[in-house]
């Protein structure tokens, strides 16, 4: 049973599934009617949360089933081994659990702090994950050198945007479209197949 687990893991398939489901669900979650806004996109993911809690713990458990399914599977398919990259992968996906265990709030409180700083953990290892394979594949390719200043770029954006604009649904959402998008491009096309294993 273990055995058959750990290959639906390693399945393009199932994982292509994860990646392409959970771009879906945040898009549809970003779009619910709530409390901080009456427009599409505007409130956070921890804003909507407030009247949708479920839905927020399920937006939680489905990016980290689909950032580590599909990050592992990048690894795996490049053959790339990296200790401080699995490392960082599995900090950014516990640390969600803890956003979604606990509640965001409109004043500043230690609550607060838990919620947004485990939230900023979330991004940041598992960003820093897929930094590292980046890195490591720039040797073979140009193109992964262009995808790392493109998610470099894309991860500045964001926080430019954040502090000129503040709170933000859509700016929120930029890294998280972005991600899935180079991790699909990553693992299930061949625009990157030159530096697979085999022709290397």
């Amino acid at each position: 049973m273990k055995e058959k687990a750990f290959c639906l893991f390693k399945n393009k398939h199932f994982c292509m599934f994860w990646n392409i489901f959970a771009v879906v669900y945040i898009t549809w979650y970003g779009a619910f009617p709530n409390w901080a806004s009456d427009k599409l996109f505007v409130a956070t993911a921890s804003q909507i949360g407030l009247d949708y809690p479920w839905h927020f713990k399920m937006w939680g458990i489905f990016s980290a089933i689909a950032i580590a399914l599909n990050i592992t599977y990048m690894y795996r398919r490049y053959g790339v081994r990296s200790k401080l990259g699995t490392v960082f992968m599995c900090i950014g996906c516990a640390s969600i659990f803890v956003t979604i265990s606990i509640p965001s709030t409109e004043i500043l409180s230690l609550q607060l702090v838990a919620h947004w700083s485990s939230a900023l953990m979330f991004a940041a290892f598992n960003a820093a994950s897929i930094g590292v394979f980046l890195i490591k594949m720039m040797k073979s390719s140009k193109k992964f050198i262009a995808t790392f200043i493109l998610f470099i770029f894309m991860l500045a954006l964001m926080i430019i945007l954040l502090i000129l604009f503040g709170k933000n649904g859509a700016i929120e959402s930029i890294p998280y479209w972005g991600t899935y998008v180079i991790l699909f491009l990553v693992n299930y096309t061949n625009f990157y197949k030159d530096s697979l294993p085999e022709k290397r």
